[in-house]
């Protein structure tokens, strides 16, 4: 399987609880235009920030979904304030908080879906 490339690595779940993460957001964050160079600049901002765990370009009202961890509200309203929303090009925030996961992504199941 990993010669077919169906196995691309492997890696160990490390338990948030333990690490002092007590929190999870996404963010719909909207872009002032979509220029490949507008998109390049905020992709490379936004992989800069350890605590971005997830970012997609999206269809829809937003230009990206962002997953991010904190360890509390005040650490979350730091991140916002000092990295967030001083990414480049960003014109909107719509921030969400995680009340309960209750399927958590545990990677993709052999077979067709």
């Amino acid at each position: 399987m990993e010669k077919a490339g169906v196995i691309e690595g492997y890696s160990a779940r490390l338990s948030p609880a333990a690490l002092g993460i007590s929190m999870i957001f996404y963010l719909e964050i909207t872009l002032n235009n979509q220029t490949e160079q507008t998109l390049s600049q905020f992709e490379a901002a936004a992989l800069a920030l350890p605590q971005v765990l997830e970012c997609h370009l999206m269809t829809g009202k937003a230009d990206y979904l962002i997953k991010v961890a904190a360890v509390d509200t005040q650490a979350y309203e730091q991140l916002y304030r000092r990295a967030i929303a001083s990414l480049p090009h960003v014109s909107h925030i719509q921030s969400s908080l995680v009340m309960k996961t209750v399927k958590p992504w545990r990677g993709y199941m052999g077979g067709r879906a």
